[in-house]
């Protein structure tokens, strides 16, 4: 699925502005001198970004939940085990020490060791508890993503003070590395027992990211990211702030990204899309793929799926 990005007149992760001096100009005193515009350096620290619009459901987790403002802000506030770089799943070097795998190509036994300062927002180490929390939840939520999978897993062992977790496989898994992304803090959610589908309804309570959400307005289409000073990680938020708004159009958007109210807008391409936003004057446009797939997920508790051939035929027709 294509994705077509346009920033206007600046960069998603500003460095600081470089600084011009110029000889002084006599000037005439004026009531308004004391007036400062501000500089570029402080216009980058906050960055518009327009997307699709959103219901405000920040669960990353839910089947029919991967919208690009969801995912977006999944990946820039909760850690993963295993990043996608392309093609390839890397491991999370600022979470992860290492991952040893019986078998690198389909194990039945993995370790993950935890780097010792990963920690959430609120100052809680991320442990092998938030793990063992993930586990729990998609492999017993029908609506979860990836349920199947998670449900393949028979065991985690922690140790090492919550920074070792042993899983073990009921199977070997191919697909391992795409687990445990986007893990949740599991001392927060867990102890309040809400219900897995709402309890990120406008809201994400900690953040293991370089960001972290500040506020949440799905019905004036605004979500806050503001920079988690407790990020521990190589690459700490270049921003103060990353607001994303929900826009209705690319007309809209070309507007938006003319007057300044937006310094980059992502949407999908859509007939003059490109064009209209062409005309907008020191713009810059690119197009990704996103990697996005139709999964189906067969339900078991069926009479008609209770038998293996039978699911397999039906699968089969689906190719």
């Amino acid at each position: 699925m294509a994705l077509s990005l346009v920033l206007a007149g600046c960069q998603a992760r500003p460095g600081d502005a470089p600084t011009v001096e110029e000889p002084a100009k006599p000037k005439p005193k004026d009531s308004n001198e004391d007036k400062t515009e501000p500089t570029t350096d402080s216009k980058l620290r906050e960055i518009n970004i327009g997307v699709d619009e959103f219901d405000g459901n920040l669960n990353p987790h839910i089947v029919g939940n991967l919208g690009q403002s969801t995912m977006a802000v999944a990946d820039l506030t909760l850690p993963s085990a295993f990043n996608r770089v392309g093609n390839r799943w890397m491991m999370n070097k600022d979470l992860l020490v290492k991952v040893d795998a019986d078998n690198p190509d389909a194990p039945t036994e993995v370790t993950y060791t935890l780097r010792p300062h990963a920690q959430w927002s609120d100052g809680t180490p991320i442990s092998g508890s938030d793990f063992q929390y993930l586990w729990d939840e998609l492999r017993t939520q029908r609506i979860a993503e990836n349920a199947a999978q998670y449900s393949k897993i028979d065991g985690i062992k922690v140790s090492g003070g919550g920074s070792k977790v042993r899983v073990s496989f009921s199977e070997p898994q191919e697909g391992w590395r795409q687990l445990f992304r986007h893990l949740l803090p599991s001392h927060i959610y867990r102890a309040e027992g809400q219900q897995f589908a709402t309890m990120m309804d406008e809201r994400s309570v900690a953040s293991g990211g370089a960001y972290r959400v500040h506020a949440v307005d799905a019905g004036r289409g605004v979500i806050e990211l503001q920079r988690n000073d407790r990020y521990w990680g190589s690459a700490p938020a270049a921003t103060d702030k990353l607001i994303l708004r929900a826009v209705p159009d690319v007309h809209t958007g070309a507007q938006m990204l003319r007057s300044g109210q937006l310094q980059m807008y992502a949407a999908y391409p859509a007939g003059l899309s490109a064009l209209t936003l062409g005309e907008v004057p020191d713009v810059r446009g690119t197009q990704r793929d996103r990697k996005v797939q139709l999964n189906f997920a067969l339900n078991l508790d069926s009479e008609r799926m209770n038998q293996m051939a039978v699911r397999r035929a039906a699968l089969a027709a689906i190719k």
